[in-house]
């Protein structure tokens, strides 16, 4: 299953809570279906990671970001 393509039809109605935790790949990419999915006034609930939400060139070896100012 891709969650770039959920759908209200995958779930059969519309959801008052979303919570992701989502690894190699960006929340810009999977927000805008989750949106779609939520009811008015939902909530949604994310872990961010830093490495999968900045470029290629700021994450450091291994995946790692360093500096204090891109975690923010």
């Amino acid at each position: 299953f891709n969650a770039r393509h959920l759908a209200e039809s995958d779930l059969g109605e519309r959801v008052d809570l979303i919570v992701m935790d989502l690894s190699f790949i960006s929340l810009r990419k999977i927000l805008p279906a989750a949106f779609g999915v939520l009811r008015e006034g939902g909530s949604v609930i994310c872990l961010i990671k830093p490495q999968f939400e900045l470029s290629k060139g700021e994450v450091g070896k291994g995946g790692i970001v360093r500096e204090p100012d891109l975690r923010e």
